[in-house]
């Protein structure tokens, strides 16, 4: 997990992706716990749309870039970042760089002790690659993508 001094430290290009990341992460905050879902999933992409594999035209450290910038805004917000709020924010890093990526939006069964309920997840693919939310997403079955349109 980065820090607020791994920021600081970072050269001068990686700090701008990290505070556009910050900023973000404060609009999708606001979106995800005052704003309805349906005004704003749009934003994600085409409903229904996945991106192909062959369609990562970035460099690879434009991805990595993406993924650091998340991590490290997350971090440094004041709340606690979802993963549908890492997922918006690295949609919008990328999209911004013209690199097409995916939000996919997933659900399982969770087994508590007493009932069984329904959890969800968010998770971000570039390519063929997951970059944001992979260590849960072989977890969840995908219920809904969002791609950028061809």
């Amino acid at each position: 997990m980065a820090t607020i001094f791994d920021v600081l430290r970072a050269p001068k290009s990686q700090r701008y992706i990290a505070i556009e990341a910050y900023w973000w992460l404060w609009l999708a905050m606001l979106l995800v716990r005052f704003v309805p879902f349906r005004w704003w999933s749009r934003w994600l992409g085409q409903l229904g749309h996945a991106t192909s594999d062959g369609d990562l035209a970035a460099p690879d450290y434009t991805v990595r870039r993406v993924k650091w910038a998340i991590a490290a805004a997350g971090a440094q917000v004041p709340w606690h970042s979802t993963c549908l709020m890492n997922a918006f924010a690295g949609k919008m890093l990328l999209r911004r760089r013209r690199v097409a990526s995916t939000v996919y939006l997933g659900a399982r069964r969770s087994q508590d002790a007493l009932n069984t309920r329904l959890a969800a997840h968010a998770w971000l693919r570039v390519g063929s690659q997951i970059i944001l939310g992979a260590d849960e997403a072989a977890y969840y079955q995908p219920v809904a993508w969002f791609g950028d349109r061809a």
